[in-house]
């Protein structure tokens, strides 16, 4: 077997085998030089030469450590450092130089005399001495920069990484110093004629983990999610997910004891520096973080948000809490995500909605106005959506999930009214959700809404024997939603018929801008907090105790004159 049939094997230009082997490009800045490949000499032109299988083996072996330790340190980690490691690191570290000493005391000729000088020197009047010294003083700082980078490259070699300022490095270097002197006092002896073998390799010891969870971060967050009493959304596990991902890109996989707060600024510092990925090419999208932050630098491109970045980094604060919480990371362990340094918040930006000229274009649309169905408006979703979002404020997936039921005449409401409630299950989308607790809420259906013939439409349903309130919308997505489907199209339509202002959202500006309305129209903070599902922001007992239900009879208060309604045809079935 030679070079050609024998992977990684190739011929110098004396007919030597080299092992050449490519390390991964993301890898090689963490690897000792950057080096692109390792290049090891077999000293043979066959492979079935003397030694040259074993030269192979062990060129094999010290790659996978090499690409081991290099992906410890691009995501962080460290292995724990402990006396058996430490005492195993420092006998292999002895026999190897005395290996190496034997390769070169049997060479022949002036190369043998120049050797012997060369050693002679090193070995009386250099390092032997400064090792001593360093030694007798218990110079422990000057041992420690002595020898850091050697123990570095040596531990790296088998694959490990240490954290160079923990005190088990310290004694590690202090080891590989008494080592050293024994090497240097072995060799004196064999200059002197004394006949010194060299001992066998010691026998690896089992790299320790760390005091804690044998399980990443990563593995745990998901395990949580997948539990049967966890109360987040399909929104928290989503936003989990991502910052999961983007956590995993830049620090790997470690586990909860290995971050720091160290790595998470510098995590919080990346966010900073990384593209909006869909201002990034489609085919770039996929790259991880570090790799689209490089292709970026220096251009002019739209990056994430302050608000983004800290949404990211509060859902591993916060998925990290849940995880303490369920016992699974130790609660001796701070979570390294809280307070984040993120830079200054950037002033908050007061969000109107949309104006009366806005909102007037909207209902001007033909959807409205002369029944016009389109492609992709899902049947007559596409024009009580829109109104019942403009209307009665709420979230667009809490009307997307609304089944028929949801519409009736509650007892403690007067007239008809809209529940809005995660309880029941919708025949598409299954389990439905709520962003929070206090989004639970029955509001009356506002008399513009009754006026336009919403009714008419609930009982049009009811007849076609549906169960969902808009029956033709599908979930679409990672997060599963109903409205996402719809939203799509929604902006698009909007779009073409310029009736979208700049920097404005299709769906989403419709809830600020009731809230203005609720305001003209003299509704109570409190009422309004409510009909809009917000928790209540009062810490008085008063703010606790009764039901808010009534709080949405506030709702018959609006007034939406001047808010163009008025060029809204009214609903009537649509024609078989």
């Amino acid at each position: 077997m030679q070079a050609g049939v024998v992977k990684y094997l190739h011929a110098d230009k004396n007919g030597r085998l080299l092992f050449r082997r490519t390390f991964p490009e993301a890898l090689r800045p963490w690897i000792p030089g950057q080096k692109r490949e390792l290049v090891r000499t077999l000293a043979a032109k066959s492979i079935d030469a003397l030694g040259a299988i074993d030269r192979y083996r062990r060129a094999l072996d010290e790659f996978k450590k090499c690409v081991a330790a290099a992906k410890k340190a691009a995501a962080g980690t460290f292995d724990n450092l402990d006396a058996p490691t430490i005492a195993y690191l420092a006998e292999a570290f002895f026999v190897e130089s005395l290996e190496s000493d034997d390769a070169s005391r049997w060479a022949t000729g002036d190369e043998r005399e120049a050797r012997w000088a060369e050693k002679t020197a090193e070995t009386l009047d250099g390092i032997l001495p400064l090792y001593r010294h360093l030694q007798a003083l218990g110079d422990l700082e000057g041992i420690v920069e002595l020898w850091t980078e050697e123990a570095q490259y040596f531990s790296q070699a088998r694959g490990l990484r240490f954290d160079a300022d923990s005190a088990p490095f310290a004694d590690l270097c202090r080891a590989l110093n008494e080592a050293s002197i024994r090497t240097g006092e072995a060799k004196l002896q064999r200059l002197d004629g004394a006949l010194v073998t060299t001992p066998a390799p010691p026998e690896p010891v089992k790299a320790p983990t760390a005091n804690g969870s044998s399980r990443t971060f990563d593995a745990l967050v998901r395990q949580e999610m997948d539990r049967p009493t966890f109360s987040g959304s399909a929104t928290t596990k989503q936003s989990w997910k991502t910052a999961l991902r983007y956590f995993d890109e830049v620090r790997g996989q470690p586990r909860p004891e290995e971050i720091t707060r160290a790595q998470v600024t510098e995590f919080a510092d990346l966010l900073a520096l990384a593209p909006i990925k869909r201002k990034a090419k489609s085919s770039e999208r996929g790259w991880p973080l570090p790799k689209l932050i490089e292709a970026y630098e220096g251009k002019h491109v739209e990056r994430l948000s302050w608000k983004t970045r800290a949404a990211l980094i509060g859902a591993l604060q916060a998925a990290w809490n849940r995880c303490q919480r369920s016992g699974q990371i130790a609660n001796h362990i701070l979570n390294p995500f809280a307070s984040p340094s993120l830079g200054k918040a950037p002033a908050r930006r007061s969000n109107d909605g949309l104006s009366r000229q806005g909102i007037s274009a909207i209902f001007g649309l033909p959807v409205f106005t002369v029944s016009e169905r389109p492609n992709g408006g899902k049947g007559e979703a596409c024009y009580w959506l829109p109104m019942l979002l403009f209307t009665t404020g709420a979230q667009p997936e809490e009307l997307a999930q609304m089944l028929v039921s949801d519409v009736g005449q509650d007892a403690g409401v007067a007239g008809w009214s809209l529940t809005i409630t995660a309880e029941g299950e919708h025949p598409h989308k299954k389990a439905r959700n709520l962003k929070t607790p206090s989004a639970e809420r029955v509001i009356p259906l506002p008399e513009i809404v009754i006026e336009l013939g919403f009714l008419d439409y609930v009982a049009w349903l009811k007849r076609a024997g549906e169960r969902a309130l808009f029956p033709a919308l599908r979930t679409k997505g990672a997060r599963g939603e109903l409205f996402a489907g719809f939203g799509m199209w929604w902006g698009a339509y909007l779009r073409k018929h310029g009736a979208l202002p700049q920097g404005k959202r299709p769906a989403r500006e419709f809830r600020p801008t009731w809230a203005t309305i609720a305001r003209e129209s003299r509704i109570p903070r409190e009422a309004q907090e409510y009909i809009m599902g917000h928790a209540p922001l009062g810490r008085d007992m008063n703010a606790r105790y009764g039901a808010r239900e009534p709080l949405g009879c506030e709702v018959q208060k609006l007034s939406f004159d001047g808010w163009g309604l008025a060029a809204v045809e009214r609903w009537h079935p649509p024609s078989e």
